[in-house]
């Protein structure tokens, strides 16, 4: 699982959020559990049920009959509650999900909820997910109690039935009363294994249906084969709509701007592989893209944007990826963003430890150039920068220009964004229109 996991295709994984994968995940042990030792002990004692019904009936045809219906008739309630359970489910867990991955984003990133004032908007908006999850959480529980009474119910009734049975026998002087109350003792220890039985069946579709969904997850992981491959791209070929073809050549740098919705982000995750659009036809080096190996074109190609992060460790060993051969270009690297020095004034420095649940000791704009430092490092064939709006300023944009855009040699480089088109620069100009145009 952990594998599947961390080796996915991006556009797969995509589609869940975090605490739908927690939700599943979190079914493992349950089904371990179920199909480990439950099932096991459930045929058990089936046997022994089914012992006990044909003795029973040897001794009394009438009683064996009583017994056997009432049976039946748990038997049917199980496999309706269980279908019951399977509706209840879906909707049970993608609430679940949908709240605990709610739950994660606030407790990742409280402070930025604090310094938006999004407290009130935050705590309204957690209420009605946990109040809707309380409710699925109440039904799914109630129909299980309705079993039990169920079960209950009918084990009442079955007794009482057979005493009836019996006493008539007994007062036709048909049967005596020893084997009434072997009868009886029978009747008694006979339901207790059985309701085990009954409770096992209406949890069998139940689990079948985790299994179906943790098989979903296993699915997620692409092909482990040429896991450190890379491809060289000459040229991106890009049919955005019926009159627009765009082209992206190596050793050129491109400036992707566009109207807000024209689909710049899209066409950047398409491009990185991270979403799919089979409206959209790109094609590398003349072969289309999903014909080119996932792994290879992950190592081929990088993006950064806002949802891009740093991992646990120093911010050093974040830039170079743990190669420490690389240190003096990302010090130089630094250098000309003109942020070393504000690293340099942390109390470690570039060993600053960077921690996930701790916010980062610099602001958005030191963290997206130190990403920028981090693809630059990385020598990949394709290098795309997204949301740099969201940091904007003049002088950062020159920065950008200086350290990045004039470094394309060997590599295609495009710059997604609206604000940089205003300054002087020397980037092929790729405008989005948006539409079917």
């Amino acid at each position: 699982m952990f594998q599947s996991i961390c080796l996915a295709e991006i556009s797969k994984f995509r589609r869940l959020e975090p605490g739908e994968y927690l939700e599943r995940i979190a079914t493992i042990p349950e089904i371990k559990s179920f199909f480990g030792g439950e099932s096991v002990r459930a045929l058990i004692n089936l046997a022994v049920s089914i012992l006990t019904i044909l003795i029973i009936g040897l001794i009394n045809i009438w009683a064996g009959v009583t017994i056997l219906l009432a049976s039946i008739v748990l038997a049917v309630f199980a496999l309706s509650l269980s279908k019951q359970k399977i509706n209840s489910l879906e909707n049970k867990s993608d609430i679940e999900g949908l709240t605990t991955s709610k739950i994660i984003e606030i407790i990742s990133s409280p402070l930025d909820i604090k310094a938006r004032n999004m407290e009130y908007r935050v705590e309204s908006l957690m209420t009605q997910m946990v109040e809707e999850r309380e409710v699925e959480n109440i039904k799914y529980e109630q129909i299980e109690s309705n079993f039990s009474l169920i079960l209950s119910l009918i084990q009442q009734l079955s007794i009482a039935c057979v005493v009836v049975v019996l006493a008539t026998a007994v007062i036709n002087m048909q049967s005596s009363q020893g084997i009434m109350a072997a009868i009886i003792m029978l009747t008694n220890r006979y339901f207790a294994p059985y309701q085990q039985v009954m409770r096992t069946v209406s949890r069998w579709e139940l689990n079948k249906l985790h299994i179906q969904r943790i098989a979903e997850l296993l699915e997620l992981a692409a092909s482990v084969e040429q896991q450190n491959d890379t491809t060289e791209v000459e040229r991106i070929s890009v049919k955005y709509s019926e009159k627009q073809r765009i082209e992206f050549e190596r050793g050129q740098a491109y400036l992707l701007t566009g109207k807000s919705g024209a689909g710049k982000t899209h066409l950047a995750n398409c491009i990185t592989r991270q979403n799919t659009d089979s409206k959209l036809d790109i094609q590398i080096n003349e072969t289309p893209l999903d014909d080119v190996n996932y792994n290879v074109w992950r190592n081929s190609v990088l993006m950064v944007d806002k949802t891009s992060s740093f991992v646990e460790g120093t911010i050093i060993d974040n830039l170079t990826c743990f190669r420490p051969s690389l240190n003096n270009t990302a010090f130089a690297l630094c250098e000309t963003m003109n942020i070393k020095a504000q690293i340099d004034a942390l109390p470690a420095g570039f060993y600053t430890e960077l921690k996930g649940h701790l916010r980062n000791p610099f602001s958005r704009q030191v963290a997206y150039a130190l990403l920028l430092v981090r693809a630059l490092l990385a020598n990949k064939r394709v290098l795309i920068f997204d949301d740099i709006d969201c940091v904007y300023d003049d002088d950062f944009a020159r920065l950008v220009l200086t350290s990045t855009a004039y470094r394309a040699n060997d590599k295609i480089l495009i710059i997604v964004s609206n604000k940089m088109d205003k300054l002087n620069h020397r980037l092929k100009r790729v405008k989005l229109t948006g539409g079917d145009q």
